[in-house]
């Protein structure tokens, strides 16, 4: 390399060690970012064999020369760049080099970086996703706009994109993030949420038209006259690798017809059992093709996943016509040209997902490696991922294979891949665009100086609450912090809250703010800094910690000027009795040598009084205390110094004295507060939502509190129940409320503060009833839990019953309570289960609520629409495998409606279609029959013809139906995706 001496060299290379027996298992690593100097010369990895070291040494492996007993490395350059300085990053630039820019990994996000890179080169997508309006929603909850953000940033901006924004969107933790997912899966999920936003907005065809397809299922008999089919929706297609070289091997089998015969035969309506051919055939295939390629399949041998890397070949180009229905549409020519593949490297455990893509209709690859873009062989991204060996003559296979491919159909590549106008780009998003520009240069700026970098925290009037937040005046927690250069002078503070605030630099004045002793330790002003403003910040940073107050010019009573010593800062407050408040009313400058004789009319001025009312002045020593001034004293006898606070009130005569001055004086009523507790009342049925706060005397008894809470609710004190919150979790209400506990005479104090807890305690629970509590009493309480088709819990819900009610009072009272129904005048019924593994009786709407007892669990769920009258209803349940023939009840048993004497496979179809379960996955599920009484498996059911099912026996529940979900046991493979927005 050239240059001289100060010169900085940004490499990105790759290195390799050379396999002289099989040069297709060579070990290559890609460094990006090496910086290069006079004094960083030398760089080395730290895992650079992705082979075992005895095996890397064994001079039969290849990697060692026999001959010289010598390694051979190869160094390739992919860019250098020379800069003058370290501070110079004149590292590859993925926007300079290829036009297009990468994606940040978040932890173990390459899965999804390789998933967003390949629907934003589908300009169609884009320009659909683009289109959804977003103006209004919050982008924390919104997929479509946390989307439509990342696509403007891929589009305009030079550095790699973030997506913290979209994984917000999702509902997911940082948790989830270090989660790696199933691309597959993702992709589903995603297209499902957007479409189903766009549906809401007349919208829902756009995504469906470049992305679904449909399959043409059929059964053809081979002596009689009789054919079934169906047609079925798809997005992706799933093709098997192992067993098949090529794609259109893999396709082959996809549509290869199964006879039915022997055992296997068809049972038909109108000619019983038949033999019979059973195949699959395209009705429709979209104009984007994305195949996923089972890398991943279960071994049933060994109880999990394994990865499978045999060599599978895909094309360039792909014709399909030869796999359509003969009803399709043949005007329509299948072929498709290849757009994407993305590829898994790794094995089952661990792994990395990047794409390759052509991005425009030229004949242009380009690897996109989360935030690395390079620009690639068309070899790279075809031949080089199908897998396999690494050579002809290697002995083990490639970990870097195909597992996605995206094709696009070539009478539709031009609409697809046509360029996105800016004219078709929401104009929020150039805005929020902009904003994020600025926030990113700031952060680029805070890492570039952070050895200079302090905190200063800035306290100023409208960070100062008026209002009994003691003498600090406000919450700690709420004082904003900007960043500042601990080189720059201390001027340069106003400057930094000119552009953060907003507040002309005019009308700025700092201060120091510090602790000061006076009662007890607490934070104020305590030195003008103006004749400082030229020193360094460093001079004022302490501890690592610098805070100043920001007095701003707002009033005639405010203004800014300088101050000599003879000046002191005070804080005011005014309280007023009738409303029982104390208000922050800003700062204002008093001669030392005056009284208060002399302020107080200014302050009346102020507060848009008479001059002449008298007032009486004290000042709060801390939140609690008051202490009485002499108005005829001066200010630095009494003595008050800078940012101490004077509280201030009207004088009030006895005569003025009503029922709303219960606490007529200052001093009295921070009294009051010394002896009263802030409480959070929360709702019972909804814990997580906050309700309201109350400032409660901590010698009200619980009446005397019910009163007040059932007040300000506007509902009947009879009618309020009140729980405290639970002893081992402030997050949950105790189980039983505060009158069943404590009786009806603890005051606050011992409900919130028990001398057997060492936690003070400062929420509340409240539940409101419809009526009075001791009529409430009287009547039956029963939980109901209600559930959906799926049987997922919805919601659980405390019902109260007159014995005289009927069931249907109960369904009533659910439906008041928030349930929702799928459809509307749906009939319900009525569960009650004993041991969570028996159904003992099943109730309808006319039936009477006497005999129900608290000993049972009771469910409420809709009764399906696909119960028909010759049908049997059978009790199934989940399960899970135990020790030996033990299981585990999974949840509660639930009702299935079977044809009296069919077979197993039609009620696996019933229960497939029941909890709405891909064929891929409800293959793996396991159903068995268990034993009521002991919850023992009995035995396994496999045989899907198997028709000498004695259903009844489910019927009558001498048997459980079990179902055993399939729950991947493989530690370390893509967890389940899911979106919570």
């Amino acid at each position: 390399m050239g240059g001289n001496d100060d010169s900085t060299f940004h490499c990105n290379f790759t290195v390799t060690i050379e396999n002289i027996y099989y040069p297709d298992e060579s070990i290559s690593k890609i460094f990006r970012g090496a910086v290069f100097s006079r004094d960083q010369e030398v760089l080395g990895f730290k895992r650079m064999l992705d082979i075992e070291y005895e095996d890397f040494i064994n001079v039969s492996e290849g990697y060692i020369d026999p001959t010289t007993n010598s390694v051979t490395f190869q160094l390739m350059m992919v860019m250098c760049e020379e800069s003058s300085s370290s501070d110079d990053f004149g590292s590859y630039s993925s926007k300079k080099q290829t036009g297009y820019i990468g994606i940040v990994n978040q932890g173990a996000t390459c899965y999804l970086n390789s998933i967003i890179q390949s629907l934003y080169h589908i300009p169609y997508f884009r320009r659909a996703v683009y289109s959804i309006p977003t103006e209004l929603d919050d982008v924390s909850s919104s997929i479509p706009l946390a989307l439509q953000n990342l696509f403007y940033w891929l589009q305009f901006d030079d550095d790699a994109a973030e997506t913290e924004e979209l994984t917000r969107s999702f509902g997911w933790t940082e948790a989830d993030s270090f989660t790696q997912h199933d691309v597959q899966e993702l992709l589903r999920k995603l297209i499902d949420n957007l479409e189903e936003k766009m549906k809401k907005i007349g919208m829902g065809k756009k995504i469906e038209r470049i992305f679904k397809g449909s399959t043409f299922n059929f059964i053809k008999c081979l002596d009689v006259d009789y054919q079934s089919s169906r047609k079925e929706g798809f997005y992706d297609i799933s093709l098997v690798v192992k067993g098949c070289k090529h794609i259109l091997a893999s396709f082959d089998k996809f549509c290869e017809t199964e006879r039915m015969d022997g055992e296997n035969k068809y049972s038909t309506d109108d000619y019983g059992m038949q033999d019979a051919d059973m195949g699959i055939l395209f009705q429709k295939l979209p104009p984007v093709l994305q195949l996923h390629l089972k890398r991943f399949e279960y071994d049933w041998m060994r109880d999990q996943y394994v990865k499978v890397n045999d060599k599978f070949e895909y094309t360039e180009v792909l014709q399909l016509d030869e796999y359509m229905n003969e009803e399709s549409d043949s005007t329509i020519l299948q072929t498709y040209y290849l757009h994407g593949v993305l590829v898994h490297s790794g094995g089952l455990n661990s792994g990395h997902y990047y794409a390759y893509l052509k991005p425009t209709l030229e004949d242009r690859w380009y690897r996109f490696d989360d935030d690395l873009v390079i620009e690639v062989e068309k070899e790279d991204a075809i031949q080089n991922n199908f897998g396999g060996a690494g050579g002809k003559y290697s002995r083990y296979k490639k970990t870097s294979s195909a597992y996605m491919l995206i094709y696009i159909r070539e009478s539709e590549r031009e609409e697809l891949l046509r360029p996105v106008e800016n004219s078709e780009i929401p104009s929020h998003l150039s805005e929020k665009f902009q904003v994020s520009k600025v926030e990113k240069e700031k952060e680029r700026y805070e890492r570039l100086y952070a050895h200079l970098l302090v905190d200063c925290r800035v306290y100023m009037d409208s960070f100062i609450f008026g209002r009994n937040y003691g003498s600090n005046l406000l919450y700690e927690d709420e004082v904003p912090i900007i960043r500042v250069r601990k080189d720059f002078p201390i001027d340069s503070i106003r400057l930094t809250i000119q552009e953060e605030f907003r507040i002309p630099i005019d009308s700025i004045r700092l201060w120091k703010w510090s602790s000061v002793v006076k009662g007890k330790k607490r934070n104020r002003p305590t030195q003008d800094l103006t004749p400082h403003y030229q020193k360094p910040i460093s001079t004022m940073v302490k501890r690592g910690a610098l805070s100043i107050y920001v007095e701003v010019a707002q009033s005639i009573m405010n203004p800014i000027f300088n101050p000599s010593n003879e000046y002191t800062m005070l804080f005011i407050k005014f309280y007023d009795p009738s409303t029982k408040q104390v208000d922050y009313i800003g700062t204002m400058f008093s001669y030392c040598t005056e009284s208060l004789m002399n302020i107080l009319p200014r302050i009346c001025v102020w507060l848009g009084l008479p001059s002449n009312i008298p007032l009486l002045a004290y000042e709060e020593v801390n939140e609690r205390k008051l202490t009485i001034l002499n108005p005829f004293i001066s200010i630095d006898n009494i003595p008050l110094a800078h940012g101490d606070i004077l509280v201030v009130q009207k004088l009030v005569s006895y005569s003025e004295i009503t029922e709303d001055y219960e606490y007529p004086t200052a001093i009295e009523y921070y009294d009051y507060l010394s002896k009263s507790l802030v409480v959070n009342f929360h709702p019972y049925t909804d814990v997580r939502r906050y309700g309201f706060t109350l400032e409660l005397a901590e010698d009200l008894h619980l009446p005397e509190v019910i009163s007040i809470v059932a007040r300000h609710l506007g509902c009947n004190p009879d009618n309020l129940q009140l729980y405290s919150e639970h002893e081992h979790d402030n997050s949950k209400p105790s189980k039983q409320p505060i009158q069943n506990i404590y009786g009806s005479t603890p005051n606050l104090e011992n409900i919130l503060r028990p001398k057997t807890s060492m936690f003070y305690k400062d929420i509340m629970f409240y539940e409101v009833f419809d009526v009075s509590l001791s009529e409430i009493s009287s009547r039956k309480k029963l939980q109901i839990i209600f559930r959906n088709q799926k049987n997922e819990t919805i919601k659980n819900i405390k019902v109260y019953l007159e014995r005289t009610d009927l069931v249907d009072d109960i369904f009533k009272q659910l439906i008041d309570q928030g349930i929702t129904l799928e459809t509307e005048n749906k009939t319900l019924r009525l569960l009650a289960i004993r041991n969570k593994s028996r159904i003992c009786r099943i109730y309808k709407a006319v039936d009477s609520v006497s005999d129900l007892s608290s000993t049972y669990t009771y469910i409420c769920e809709e009764i399906p629409d696909g119960e028909l009258e010759d049908h049997i209803m059978i009790c199934c349940s989940k399960y899970k495998s135990g020790y030996g023939n033990r299981t585990q009840i999974v949840g509660f048993p639930f009702l299935l409606s079977v044809p009296e004497f069919g077979s197993l496979k039609e009620v696996k179809a019933l229960i497939q279609d029941k909890f709405s379960v891909e064929d891929s996955n409800f293959n793996r599920w396991k159903f068995a029959k268990i034993s009521h009484y002991c919850n023992k498996l009995k035995s396994y059911t496999s045989r899907d013809d198997d028709t000498d099912f004695d259903w009844s026996r489910f019927s009558r529940q001498q048997e459980l139906f079990g179902i055993e979900e399939y729950i991947n046991r493989s530690y370390g493979r893509d967890s389940a995706v899911k979106f919570y927005n």
